[in-house]
């Protein structure tokens, strides 16, 4: 019975995303989505760096100007 059940879990997604054809409106939209990731990307670490030396250079001058 495991098996059985491990089986139709297995063959589950193949099931739900099978499809006959893909059409040109389908390879658009990922060739587009996938530009716009590309386009974007970069910015984002970018913007995730910056942020992450400007947090470390004010922790580390928060640290030295305290009074303990």
């Amino acid at each position: 019975m495991k098996k059985f059940l491990l089986a139709v879990l297995m063959l589950l997604p193949i099931l739900a995303l099978a499809k006959d054809k893909l059409g040109t409106s389908d390879t658009a939209w990922v060739m587009m989505f996938t530009a716009l990731v590309l386009l974007i990307t970069p910015a984002g670490l970018a913007l995730f760096t910056a942020v992450w030396v400007w947090m470390k250079r004010h922790t580390v001058s928060a640290v030295l100007t305290s009074n303990y």
